[in-house]
């Protein structure tokens, strides 16, 4: 099992498209707030109240899966809401709520699970965000967040999940950044987390930039005018799941592991304001069904099928 799946506990992701100047946050459930908000932390300070408001709509192809297992394939849609206070000349909070749906249709071989033909899954987050500057070249902050992952019928209580993270940050110069955190998390499927968590964000000229923690990406500006960008990474997504008292697992646990090569072209109207199209090809992608108390009852492993993704958003 990979450490960095494991980290990734269904939160939000910073729009790899934004740079630090923006709150634009991307409605992508499957990632992690802890590991992206770094970068919205690193923004400079302005005062008065700005908020965000983000929608989202994806698509898993027909996954077969390997040694005759059957096919698993979604559709999502999402919508993220966000809003940003300063407190103090160098302090700020901001709050975000964030809901997706996602609707799986499954043909599965197993007898263990074969009955379960199709899944109505919802993820509902909210986070909260404080930062704050020390002098011009350190930042602290620190993120918190509660999130309830169910199948419809299941009870929120049963799926709810909690943790955070504290972290460092420098800013060593105009092009060069990194931070080091500590993350913690509760999981449905097994023992709480913690895990040190580096990073960095380095300019590396006027057009390219390397950023890490939360995956790896490089984003390029097309036209040096900040409004075309295009990147390419690994990121991790991680959604887990709990199935409702119906299912041929009752009150199990579903999770859905992916390791995505992602490519993505985003168009930016002005600062904050942008939309953006992405394609992810997985490099590892599993499913797995738990009982009620974390035990695994199958792991299926997906062949390679591409997802397409589509979220547009503003700042204000």
């Amino acid at each position: 099992m990979l450490c960095i799946a494991l980290i990734s506990a269904v939160l939000t992701a910073v729009s790899s498209a934004q740079s630090n100047n923006n709150i634009v946050i991307e409605a992508d459930a499957g990632k992690d707030l802890e590991l992206k908000a770094i970068n919205v932390m690193a923004r400079p300070l302005k005062p008065g109240i700005h908020g965000a408001l983000t929608i989202g709509a994806g698509a898993d192809l027909e996954n077969t899966l390997k040694d005759g297992g059957g096919y698993i394939k979604a559709v999502r849609e999402s919508v993220l809401a966000a809003i940003d206070v300063p407190v103090a000349k160098q302090t700020g909070l901001s709050a975000s709520f964030e809901r997706e749906f996602s609707h799986y249709d499954l043909d599965l071989i197993p007898p263990s699970v074969s009955e379960i033909g199709s899944m109505h899954l919802s993820i509902n987050r909210f986070g909260l965000i404080a930062r704050h500057k020390l002098g011009e070249r350190w930042s602290l902050f620190a993120i918190g967040d509660m999130t309830f992952s169910v199948e419809n019928n299941a009870s929120w209580g049963d799926g709810m999940t909690y943790g955070g993270l504290v972290a460092a940050r420098q800013q060593v110069n105009k092009s060069f950044a990194w931070q080091v955190g500590v993350i913690a998390r509760s999981r449905l499927e097994d023992q709480p987390l913690i895990l040190p968590i580096p990073g960095i964000d380095w300019k590396i000229n006027d057009r390219l930039a390397l950023r890490t923690a939360q995956g790896v990406t490089l984003s390029y500006d097309l036209t040096g005018q900040k409004h075309w960008m295009f990147d390419a990474g690994v990121s991790v997504e991680n959604r887990i799941y709990r199935m409702d008292g119906r299912s041929q697992l009752p009150d199990g646990i579903f999770i859905d592991r992916f390791i995505p090569l992602v490519t993505a072209l985003s168009y930016q109207f002005w600062r904050g304001t942008f939309i953006k199209v992405a394609a992810s090809t997985p490099l590892y992608r599993r499913y797995k069904f738990c009982g009620s108390d974390g035990t695994t009852v199958e792991t299926l492993d997906s062949n390679f099928f591409p997802s397409f993704n589509f979220s547009a958003g503003a700042a204000f």
